[in-house]
């Protein structure tokens, strides 16, 4: 028995499908693709799978990973990728199965894209907007934590923030903390850049990649 690492994309449709029932989906392709895992134990057995980071209902994922423990060690994990695609809805699609290389909880920052079409947005006042937001010394935003709500300072949290302009409409990369110490939302800047512009966004959100403390993608 080994443990193996499974990266798949989920878009379209399928970004509105929650985390929780993002399990039974997972386990179901598993069940019907028939690959040699390891089951729980105890009154009702079930395929043991785990999720490193789940992702927020409504965003692209590009990078997401989860992780299970292959019985038959001498399966082709190109046989695991097309099995499991095979049983897959619309949306899901395995790109990679590998050996578990790192903990999930080496996840540090994740790359995310804003995307900002013009046919849905004032192209050149939320430009305007967006640089006068991140001008600011402070961009103060209410977090929902354990205890409540509070008031935290976003921009200390804004690691990496680049965007562009063309006839399209505004596209912006943002690295901002991940993982189980400290996890910033997007969704915060949004609400801050909806509330400079004084009018509603709306915004297309992908995340691209998971990066580890050092840098590294996480694999």
């Amino acid at each position: 028995m080994k443990n193996i690492r499974v990266k798949y994309i989920k878009e379209g449709k399928a970004k509105y499908i929650s985390h929780l029932d993002m399990n039974r989906c997972m386990t179901r392709c598993l069940v019907g693709s028939r690959i040699p895992l390891w089951h729980t134990e105890g009154f009702n057995p079930h395929v043991f799978i785990t999720f490193a980071l789940p992702l927020s209902l409504g965003y692209t994922g590009l990078a997401e990973y989860m992780d299970m423990r292959l019985l038959d060690e001498d399966m082709p994990y190109d046989e695991i990728k097309t099995r499991m695609n095979k049983h897959l809805p619309q949306g899901i699609r395995v790109t990679d199965v590998y050996d578990l290389e790192m903990d999930p909880k080496q996840i540090d920052s994740a790359l995310f894209e804003l995307d900002f079409p013009a046919a849905e947005n004032d192209i050149g006042k939320l430009e305007t907007d967006i640089k006068k937001l991140l001008s600011q010394d402070k961009i103060i935003v209410q977090k929902k934590s354990k205890s409540g709500m509070k008031d935290i300072d976003l921009k200390q949290y804004i690691l990496s923030c680049e965007w562009e302009c063309d006839k399209s409409g505004l596209k912006m990369t943002l690295v901002l903390p991940a993982g189980n110490t400290t996890n910033i939302n997007p969704s915060l800047l949004l609400s801050a850049i909806e509330n400079e512009h004084a009018n509603e966004i709306f915004c297309l959100v992908t995340r691209k990649e998971l990066y580890c403390k050092d840098g590294s993608i996480f694999r």
